[in-house]
Parts: C-alpha cells; structure tokens; sequence
C-alpha cells in the first residue's frame, strides 16, 4: 500500500511540474496563466506550454499547419484565448479546445474555412480571420453553423464579394471592411437578428445593396457604407439606427425620401463628407430629430435655389456641422470657393431661372386629344426635380398667352383640369373639347402651381370636330326659295337641250333620206344627161371656171330665160352641172371632188338659145360616193310622182330644200 502510493504521488507530482513547467522559447506569466511565444520564429507550437494557460501569444511566427502544432495547441484545455495572427497558417487548424472564446488568425494566408472547423467551439464570442485570402466560395455553408456563441466575426481585407451566408444569429459585430463586395442580400442579412454594428466600408457597393436588406435587422445602432459606390441614401434603414456613415461615396442628390432619412428619427450622427453632393432636397432632413453631428464638407456644391433648403435648415438645426467652414460652393463660378454660411436667400434664389413656355412643342393634335414634348430640362437639375404640366381652358376670349400680362398668374387664366409630370418626348392630354383653346404650362417641383406666370405657359387649339364642321356648312347654306329657283332654271335647261338633241336626231334621219332618193334615182337619168368629160382648170382662189359653146348647151335650155340662175348647194351635198351632149358617154362613177356652187352664165334669149354656160364650182372634201346632180331640162317628165324630191323639172322647180335653184 506504501509502494502504491508513493508512485501516485510521484505521478502527481511529475505531472505537476509538467503543467507548470514553460517552454524555454516561451515566457510565462504564471499568475495571469499568460504564455508568450510571439515573433520567436517558431514554426511549430511548442511543446510543454502549461496546460492551465489561459491566454497563449504566438503572433509573428511563421507557423504552419501541422499535426504536431494541432496536438500541442489540443492539449491546452483551459485555453480560453489563442492569438496565431500573422503566421503562415493556409487552413483553419482542427480540433482546437472547447474551451476558446477568442480565436485570432488575422493576417495569415488562409483561403477557406470548412464546414467542421468551428466545431465543438461553443463557446466562442470573437474571431477574427482578417487579412487573409479567403472567398466567398471558399465559406462552407455550414462553417459557422456550430458557433452559436459567436458575437463579434472580423473579415476585414479578404476577397469577399458578398455578405456569408448563414452567418449565427449570435453576432453583433460584424465587420467586412475591405473587400469586394458588391452584393448585399436580404437573405444573407435578415439571419443578423442581434446585429448591432456592421462595416461594410471600403467595398464595391452600388444597385448590388438589396432595398431594405438591413430593414429586418431591429438591433442595428452603425451602419458603415463609407468608401462604396452608392449614388444615393440606402431605403428601408432601420429607425433605430444611430450611426450612419456614407462618406466617400457618388451620392449626387439627397432626397426628401420617407423611407430614406427622414425614417431615421433615431440616428445621432451623420456623415455624407466627400461624395459628390451638389443640392439636398427640401424637407430631406426634417426627420432628423435627434442628430447631433453632421459632416458635410468636401462636396461641390452648387449654390442655386435648390440650395435654399440646405441653408436654412443649417442655420436652425441643434446639429454640429463637422467643418462647417469647408461646406463651400463649387458653382456657379461666381460663387466657387464662398462658404454656403455667407451668401444670402436672394442671390440663390435668382439662379433659378423659370421654366420657359417655349420649351413646350406641339406633337399631335386631335379633337379630343393634345400631344406635346417637353425639352425645357437642364443639365444641372437635381434627379429629385420633377417638371409638372398644368393645362385647362382659356378662359379670356379675345386674348392670347403672348399678350397677356406677364405678372398675370397663369392660374387666374386658366380652368385648371388636371397635372401630371412630363419628360422628353411623350406627353399627352386626353378627353378634351374640340375646337378649343388650350393652355399648357410647366413648373417644378420645387415650385408650385400658384407660382407659375403666362411666361411658363403655350397656347393650342384642339382640332374641329367633323361633325360640327357639317353642321356649320349647312348653317350657312344657300335660302331654300334662291334653291328653288336654280333648281327650276336647271330642270329647264335639261327639257331644252333634250329637245334640240330630239330635233337634231330627226333633222339628221330627212338628210340620210334625202340622199338615198338621190342615190337611187341616179340610174334612172336618161342617156342623154351626162358630165362632160373635161378636165377643169384651177384658178388661185380655189374656183374652178368653165365656159361651154352654145351648140351642146342650146339643145338642153333653149326656152330659158336669159338671166343668170345661181346653183346654190349645202356643203353636205355634191352639186355638178349635167348637159346634154351628142358623143359622150355617162361616167360610171363620180368625181370625188365636193361642188360648193354652180353658176349659169352667157344665156341669151335669141330664138331661144342659150350661147354659153359658165360652170364655177369650189371644191371642199367630202364622201367620194356622194353625190347629188342639179338637171337642166326641157321636156323630160319626172319617173316618180313626189315633186318635192323630182330629179326633173321645170327650171323655177326647188330642187328638194337644199337651196338649190335652176
């Protein structure tokens, strides 16, 4: 029994000296358990490091990973502290003791964390795995599932390029500063239930920032986007936020949002220094109650009327503003370099020039409806500025926009329907009265509808109904007794001009007969009455003169009278003169030579003879086959009884009603 227990406290005693004992390239704080092995050169962890030490120091060594580091580090059961930052470490080490609570390896060269490493390290509150090579897809899903305790993660300087997924509910301070993150999602963040703080500067965060990502995040107090690319204040922010820093960003306007600042009834400081803020929009501060630091320094800003609200706001909020001396104008040029403090309501005001009438265009225009474009928006106007269109009824008859006075209000012209906000190119108002004058004008936002004057204004008139345009027509159509009248002498006309085409018809049917009898009755001439064969010598008027010997002629025409008979035939008609000869032989068929006249002259009254005839005809053209002979003769009865159309008869007989006389 003696034997027993003397190797037992020999056992206890050996192991005593050993959980005291130091490593000699170590040195021991044994009263604080504190051991420290920094920048010793050490490649590996010790051996004999007390088994009690509660803090263990091994910074700035160049430590790799091995299983004799991880067995030696295993066998510190106490350990409650583990500082490995700036060794060269490339993987999370394995099976460390349960019992850490803050766990260092900053500035190593990991690059992934695997889904086992913070096992069984429940009690974990802090890690800090910054300055190291790690990715987003080098992060298991589940790595930091077992880390229930974990309060405060460090992942500053990595290559991060969006937030970790399924990071503990546990964590209050999270901190991913320098990065590449660019993309910020609701479901990455909405598992921060007991987030307090975040670091999210010095990142590429622009439209990759889902809106109302930290909108669930109700123990939010700081929220770091400094050094991002945002070109406007975050929405959805929670309102208990006291701390918002968005320096060094491209935020060009602030924004009279409620879902932006003016949520932020809570927040205390503010800092929107360096960015690229040139107006704030009217009321885009009024939320802040309880701010009690602003820094607005290093912007260009533009010192116009839009300013107005920046300047006054300044000049009455409890608010400190941080370099308040440095909060200057950048344009206009007149003003570049002057603080904001020192220039005066008037002077911004008057750098706002109205809005233009002239800027309103004509596009399409209806009876009902009036297209217009709009071409009166300025490089310079803030992204919060809207261009509203006002537009109604004329209501001065005899007065146009340009005539109107232009300190005349054009609200006291116009019967106002209706405003909507205008862009470039297409605008159109609808249900509108035809043949109407309208009144469009434009104003800004920033302005109201009691302030725009004619200057701002266009005048149209919509198109004419068609229906109304009839209507017109017929009012002003001709008295029913004058259409009446014209209708009567009309109706006139028609009955005369069918009538005379009536007698033309019948006319026209008596010449055609006529013809015929003179066709049909050629054959039955006597042998005897033929033309004579004889060539006709011309004259240089056209008339053709013949004169014959009395012998042929006597025989014919003894018992006529002396005097000249004129043979006078209508131009439709084919006149010769027929004699009567002893040799001569009747022609088959006729001259196509038309006769205008035929002139009996030389007849002497001796013994009954007659001494000469004189034939005279004018030769115009006509139908080649007709023809009409005009007779001489003394005792040749007539083959038909119809007198008026005999081929034969006494000389004072009318030869048919062509004016034809022998």
């Amino acid at each position: 029994m003696k034997a027993v227990s003397i190797l037992a406290i020999l056992w206890w005693t050996v192991r005593l000296c050993f959980s005291l004992a130091c490593p000699r390239e170590c040195r021991c704080d044994k009263g604080r358990k504190i051991v420290f092995c920094n920048e010793r050169g050490l490649k590996y962890v010790p051996y004999g490091i007390p088994t009690n030490t509660r803090v263990l120091h091994l910074q700035g060594n160049v430590i790799v990973n091995s299983p004799t580091s991880e067995e030696n580090l295993r066998r510190l059961s106490s350990l409650r502290k583990l500082d490995l930052h700036g060794n060269k470490l490339t993987s999370f080490p394995k099976k460390l003791p349960s019992s850490l609570e803050y766990i260092s390896l900053q500035r190593n060269h990991l690059k992934y964390v695997g889904r086992d490493v913070l096992s069984g390290l429940t009690r974990l509150t802090e890690l800090h795995l910054d300055g190291n090579n790690i990715t987003s897809a080098g992060i298991s899903r589940s790595a930091f599932k077992n880390a229930l305790s974990l309060q405060v993660l460090v992942m500053t300087g990595n290559l991060l390029t969006s937030l970790p997924l399924n990071l503990p509910p546990s964590i209050r301070f999270l901190r991913l500063d320098k990065n590449r993150i660019d993309v910020v999602s609701s479901s990455a963040a909405k598992t921060l239930t007991s987030l307090s703080a975040i670091d999210l500067s010095h990142n590429r965060i622009n439209t990759g920032l889902d809106e109302g990502a930290f909108s669930q995040l109700s123990s939010l107090r700081s929220l770091n986007l400094q050094a991002n690319l945002l070109h406007s204040v975050p929405k959805y922010l929670p309102t208990g936020l006291n701390e918002l820093l968005l320096a060094k960003n491209k935020i060009k306007f602030i924004r009279s949002d409620a879902t932006a600042l003016n949520s932020l009834s809570g927040l205390k400081k503010l800092d929107l220094s360096s960015n690229q803020i040139e107006s704030v929009q009217v009321s885009a501060f009024d939320g802040l109650i309880n701010l009690r630091s602003v820094e607005l320094h290093d912007n260009p800003w533009r010192c116009d009327c839009y300013l107005l609200y920046l300047k006054s706001w300044s000049s009455e909020t409890a608010a400190i503003i941080g370099s308040q001396g440095n909060v200057r104008c950048y344009s206009p040029g007149a003003f570049q370099g002057v603080t904001l403090g020192s220039i005066d309501v008037e002077t911004l005001s008057e750098q706002c020039a109205e809005t233009s009438g002239n800027a309103i265009s004509r596009q399409n225009i209806g009876t009902s409806i009036l297209g217009f474009g709009f071409s009166g928006f300025k490089a310079h106007d803030p992204d919060y500025l809207t261009y509203i269109a006002i537009y109604g009824k004329l209501l001065c008859s005899n007065c146009t926009v340009d005539t109107m006075n232009p300190l005349t209000k054009a609200v006291e012209v116009l019967e106002v329907t209706a405003t909507k906000p205008v862009n470039s190119t297409k605008n159109q108002l609808s249900n509108l009265d035809p043949d109407t004058r309208y009144v469009i004008c434009v104003y800004t936002s920033y302005t109201s509808a009691n302030d725009v004057t004619v200057t701002s204004c266009q005048e149209f008139r919509t198109a004419v109904n068609p229906v109304k345009e009839n209507e017109t027509v017929r009012r002003k159509s001709l008295p029913s007794w004058l259409v009446v009248t014209m209708s009567a002498v009309l109706f006139s006309t028609v009955v005369v001009i069918i009538m005379l085409i009536v007698w033309k018809v019948y006319t026209s049917r008596s010449t055609v007969t006529k013809s015929s009898y003179v066709t049909s009755h050629e054959r039955y001439l006597p042998p005897q009455y033929v033309q004579p064969d004889v060539t006709y010598p011309t004259t240089g008027n056209g008339v053709e003169i013949h004169t014959y010997s009395g012998n042929d002629v006597k025989r014919c025409c003894a018992g006529l009278s002396a005097s000249t008979t004129t043979l006078d035939a209508r131009p439709e008609f084919d006149v010769a003169l027929l004699v009567r000869t002893h040799n001569t032989v009747r022609p088959n068929s006729h001259s196509d030579t038309d006769v205008a006249s035929t002139t009996q002259t030389g007849i002497t009254e001796a013994n009954g003879s007659i001494d000469s005839l004189t034939y005279a005809a004018a030769t115009l053209p006509r139908r080649p086959t007709s023809q009409i002979y005009s007779h001489f003769h003394c005792d040749v009865t007539p083959r038909h009884n119809d007198s008026r159309y005999s081929w034969f008869g006494s000389p004072s007989t009318d030869l048919d009603d062509t004016g034809v006389y022998v």
